[in-house]
């Protein structure tokens, strides 16, 4: 793992968008959009950390989940994430879970900083499975939300090898202050909403070097609304989609159609779709017989909610299998990178389209259903 990218130190303590801003776009600035196509994909991580089912979004095909690990007794919690490009490991994520309604995040964690030595624990114990030769341009990051980006950014304060190098990047969300921690460049951003609860205690913390950037993603008097990781990350990822290069956000938003138009935005105005999509949430079919794997594709060609996807590694994959000599196909749909179910159906030769429609039905199981 190579040493922390510096940043210059680079230290911010207005929110950009509050200074005068240049090319704006349903009201977006481009230094706001700039920061929410760097930083959507953290913050659906770090959503995905609370290990919430209702709340969980679709990941890039190329983010596979390693571990979810439960609160300990201390309450400390995170997952780790894998990003490959094609087939080779390029970053592994550690999203530090937040603030939680117990007495150890509240007591523990945020006033005690009693997790910030688990946190360092964790990043040192993940760079040394990443201190092979092969993995050596592997970018180690880390992020999280509230308690979980205090966590964050406190790590990027500190050594996780023997070489004294720090984790490359830190992106925290509503993150809790930090009241300690050694000077160290680093590339830190931290993306805060407009008056959630926790921009008045950040103002008696230490912060450290750092891009801070400001959004009005829920405009008003909303510090608990303001707080939520799954509104901020839902906005950011829709911010982002209207950058012309931001063809993975877009893809996310086909991925996980409960992101929509932000309170704060104004305009009617909505980012353009992924060319490639048609309807519904896209799928990555691997289908080994070619006649099922035609049906299979006319099949999620009319559902309402699944589409197959050929452009790119969707967030569903669907692996079906047939077998000959029983004429039975195995089915596996997989989210995230991890396998969410599997079925045997009686697929025979003249039935390939029932066949294939029953696999289908299986997938649209799966589709997150709107939150209340």
């Amino acid at each position: 793992m190579g040493a922390a990218a510096a940043l210059g130190g680079c230290t911010i303590t207005g929110s950009l968008d509050r200074m005068p801003g240049t090319n704006p776009v349903a009201g977006w600035y481009e230094e706001t959009r700039d920061v929410a196509e760097r930083s959507w994909l953290y913050a659906q991580l770090s959503s995905n950390a609370y290990d919430d089912p209702a709340e969980e979004f679709i990941l890039p095909g190329d983010v596979v989940l390693r571990v979810m690990q439960p609160n300990d007794g201390r309450g400390y919690a995170y997952a780790i994430y894998d990003r490959f490009e094609g087939q080779r490991l390029v970053e592994t994520i550690i999203a530090y879970r937040g603030t939680e309604a117990s007495f150890n995040d509240w007591f523990l964690g945020n006033i005690l900083g009693a997790q910030n030595g688990s946190g360092i624990a964790t990043a040192t114990a993940v760079a040394a499975q990443l201190d092979r030769p092969e993995y050596e341009n592997v970018k180690l990051s880390v992020t999280g939300h509230s308690l979980g980006g205090g966590i964050a950014h406190h790590v990027s304060l500190y050594p996780v090898d023997d070489n004294d190098s720090s984790v490359r990047r830190s992106v925290v969300f509503n993150n809790s202050p930090r009241f300690s921690g050694f000077p160290r460049d680093g590339d830190r951003l931290a993306v805060v909403e407009r008056g959630e609860w926790l921009t008045a205690l950040r103002y008696f913390g230490s912060e450290p070097s750092q891009i801070y950037q400001s959004v009005d993603c829920q405009p008003g008097l909303s510090p608990f609304d303001g707080h939520s990781i799954r509104n901020l990350a839902e906005c950011l990822t829709w911010i982002a989609a209207f950058q012309e290069e931001a063809d993975d956000a877009r893809l996310s938003m086909a991925q996980n159609p409960l992101v929509d138009r932000p309170p704060g935005q104004v305009s009617e105005r909505r980012p353009l779709t992924a060319d490639t999509l048609g309807r519904g949430i896209p799928v990555n079919p691997y289908v080994s017989d070619v006649a099922l794997a035609r049906a299979v594709d006319a099949s999620l060609r009319t559902s309402t909610m699944l589409s197959p996807y050929y452009a790119g590694r969707a967030g569903f994959r669907l692996i079906a299998e047939l077998d000959d000599a029983t004429g039975n196909a195995e089915a596996i749909w997989i989210l995230n990178g991890v396998e969410q179910g599997r079925s045997v159906i009686e697929c025979a030769p003249e039935n390939f389209h029932r066949c294939a429609d029953l696999i289908v039905q299986a997938g649209e199981g799966l589709v997150p259903r709107p939150r209340f």
